[in-house]
């Protein structure tokens, strides 16, 4: 009984990360998910990372080809790294990313 109220627990989204998401523009997006492999990081959970890593390689836009093929090599990259277990050096990629993206894009 407790398990199943834990894990229902963990189900539930939390009202204000919900609000920032369905506000969110395509660039913000990009951001959120960068940080949530960013934590993934940090807490070497290689499912999180990989979730993250997917929906941004689903997210690439191929009309864009040249732009679109550096991202998708980086994020191959990325996904190799993360299956040899070299989390630290993962994280300093994505965390660049991040901070180029937020600048190209204005976010704070």
């Amino acid at each position: 009984m407790l398990a199943q109220r834990q894990k229902k627990q963990r189900r539930q989204i939390d009202p204000y990360q919900l609000q920032r998401i369905m506000s969110a523009d395509k660039h913000q997006l990009t951001a959120y998910v960068l940080e949530v492999a960013i934590v993934g990081c940090n807490k070497r959970d290689r499912v999180k990372i990989n979730r993250a890593i997917a929906e941004l390689t689903s997210s690439l836009n191929f009309e864009y080809r040249d732009q679109a093929v550096v991202f998708y090599r980086v994020y191959r990259i990325l996904n190799q790294l993360i299956s040899r277990g070299k989390f630290d050096e993962a994280k300093s990629i994505l965390v660049d990313l991040h901070q180029t993206w937020k600048k190209a894009f204005n976010l704070s």
